[in-house]
């Protein structure tokens, strides 16, 4: 239900309490980059966050050249490389 209608955190949270943490992690780790592959970046992130993995996220918008989406995430995420990362890219 959740995963059909996108809702990866929601999908995240349950299948934890039914499959457990490192099952559901495998599982939704290939998802997240079966959606990456297809260019749903998108919902490739919102998965990659929902269990933990901002930096797979970021990794991934680096690769596909969407700075924009990159710089936001590490903005978010670690905050304190953003001057660095900033410096590299002018």
């Amino acid at each position: 239900m959740y995963n059909k209608a996108a809702r990866w955190a929601d999908a995240y949270k349950l299948a934890v309490e039914f499959l457990g943490v490192d099952q559901t992690h495998e599982m939704y780790l290939q998802k997240a980059e079966e959606l990456e592959q297809s260019g749903r970046f998108k919902e490739a992130e919102q998965l990659y966050i929902s269990f933990g993995e901002p930096a797979k996220a970021i990794a991934m918008y680096k690769e596909a050249n969407r700075m924009d989406e990159m710089m936001k995430l590490v903005e978010k995420y670690h905050g304190d490389r953003v001057e660095v990362i900033s410096l590299f890219e002018e």
